[in-house]
């Protein structure tokens, strides 16, 4: 009777595991939550720093999924704060930056996202604390911090850029990520686009704080002549620190910064008559740029 019994509650076991397998797969394989939202943001709350990480960790994959994000974007305040109260865990910084990240990707809805983005501007002191881990030591810490100013910035531009302007050290640090990491360096030069898309101050603090050279120095270990993403997104930065703007186009030639665009001009023979859609834009932007140098001494 015992090998019975323990036969019939295997079975019914197996089933139930079988009927929540398939229950997965039915929603998609999506996780779902073993636990209130509400609960799992309560024991961000506990004294025990395992329990915190635990409940952290699971507010991570959570953040994963776009119908949980809304309600864990709630919660940026708290997040917030326990960044800064405990920076030196590294591993906790590193769950709550990537809970951001998810909160802002354009994998959510843009509703979702835009109302996520406000909560996170509803106070400036916020901005501060993502621009101060640009200079951790960890990496990733640093990846996750760029990547979530980056998100920002591309849905909310002009209220992030004042907020970044307005930081202090804030545009240095940024400009810190272009000699970084190739990783950390693609968020940096998002980051850049954007800042100087409009704010002439933005620009001259760019310009003089080494940004042409640098900018021109990313070019060059990209092949510059290759051209390629990196090297187009530098080009257009360039172009927005050169548009409108005497002083950066006079800091540009004073530089010597002109003839190391020469090689963005040159064609190898195999692309005389066809040039790929890359090449071609390359070529486009580094026009413009001449262009805007050539309108300014003709002004002159």
């Amino acid at each position: 009777r015992r090998v019975r019994g323990a036969e019939i509650f295997h079975s019914k076991k197996n089933i139930a595991m079988t009927s929540l397998t398939w229950l997965n797969e039915l929603m998609g394989g999506k996780t779902y939550s073993p636990q209130p939202i509400s609960k799992i943001l309560e024991r961000l709350q506990d004294s025990l720093l395992p329990e915190r990480k635990k409940a952290l960790s699971e507010l991570k994959n959570l953040s994963e999924e776009a119908k949980f994000c809304q309600e864990i974007g709630q919660a940026t305040g708290n997040l917030i704060r326990i960044l800064k109260t405990e920076r030196q865990d590294t591993e906790g910084v590193r769950m709550i930056l990537q809970i951001f990240t998810n909160l802002t990707s354009t994998d959510v809805s843009t509703s979702i996202r835009e109302a996520n983005v406000q909560q996170f501007l509803k106070d400036a002191a916020h901005i501060d604390t993502l621009l101060s881990f640009l200079e951790e030591s960890d990496k990733n810490t640093r990846y996750f911090a760029a990547k979530v100013l980056a998100s920002l910035i591309s849905t909310s531009s002009e209220m992030v850029q004042n907020l970044i302007f307005e930081s202090p050290m804030g545009i240095p640090r940024v400009i810190g990520l272009l000699k970084d990491s190739d990783m950390i360096r693609c968020e940096g030069l998002v980051l850049l686009l954007h800042l100087t898309s409009s704010n002439d101050e933005i620009k001259k603090i760019v310009a003089y704080g080494s940004g042409f050279e640098t900018l021109l120095d990313i070019m060059e270990e990209e092949e510059i002549g290759a051209g390629g993403i990196v090297v187009q997104e530098c080009l257009q930065i360039i172009t927005n620190l050169l548009r409108n703007n005497h002083s950066n186009q006079n800091h540009f030639r004073v530089m010597s910064c002109i003839p190391r665009l020469s090689q963005l001009l040159e064609l190898d023979t195999s692309e005389f008559w066809i040039l790929t859609d890359n090449k071609t834009h390359t070529l486009e932007l580094s026009l413009e740029v001449v262009s805007l140098l050539v309108e300014e001494t003709n002004s002159v």
